[in-house]
């Protein structure tokens, strides 16, 4: 499990999108973050968008709606079947599951970051993050004060996405946090201790004190 989990974290390293990416048709909207599109060569690509998390529609026979279904439905008016989008992939451009990682914009447009500006999904940053990191982490932190989406006063979102695949699958936290803002770091466990705005993951302490940051103190 432990080298799954590696291999996964080390998929999602963002390096930065490709400056050039590729022109595709969208096929069809999966959930909240995924999107199947035929590339203008020809190849049928699931594309999961980066830096992004919403939740989930369907993980081991739970879901978390209906946040979930606000998320999917925005998309499919962001990026609706037939239209044309462009997609810019990370250095490393396939996750464990074999989909592409990708920005995806749709004319001037990037749907990655306005599904976060709306509040209908979460920052999810890998280290080392590509350089709109902040651009996604105010987004959210705009979101949040203006209580959109998930952070609706009414209706918040109980549990994030992540910790909610954490607690379905009976895991414990297993990357190390870093804050964006204060460049500090923390264990696995702290995990819910960082607001998703604020969040880095790195795959260890050592990647952590690579990057500069300091461990928090207890």
């Amino acid at each position: 499990m432990r080298s799954l989990i590696t291999g996964l974290l080390a998929a999602l390293i963002l390096q930065g999108p490709s400056p050039e990416g590729f022109d595709a048709k969208v096929l069809r909207i999966v959930d909240g973050d995924t999107i199947v599109v035929r590339s203008d060569d020809g190849a049928r690509l699931r594309i999961r968008l980066i830096n992004i998390d919403t939740p989930e529609s369907h993980y081991k026979g739970s879901g978390q709606e209906p946040w979930a279904g606000m998320a999917t439905r925005r998309l499919m008016r962001l990026a609706p079947v037939g239209s044309r989008v462009r997609i810019r992939t990370p250095a490393r451009p396939l996750d464990v599951y074999g989909r592409t990682l990708g920005l995806v914009s749709r004319g001037e447009t990037n749907i990655n970051l306005k599904l976060v500006r709306e509040g209908l999904a979460l920052p999810y940053l890998v280290y080392p993050a590509m350089d709109m990191a902040m651009e996604f982490a105010d987004a959210c932190a705009e979101a949040r004060h203006e209580g959109l989406g998930v952070f609706s006063p009414g209706r918040p979102l109980p549990e994030e996405s992540a910790q909610f695949r954490l607690r379905i699958s009976g895991r414990s936290p297993y990357w190390w946090v870093g804050n964006l803002r204060t460049r500090r770091y923390g264990p696995p466990e702290s995990f819910g201790r960082y607001l998703p705005e604020e969040r880095i993951l790195f795959e260890s302490e050592e990647q952590a004190k690579a990057a500069g940051y300091e461990r928090e103190e207890p």
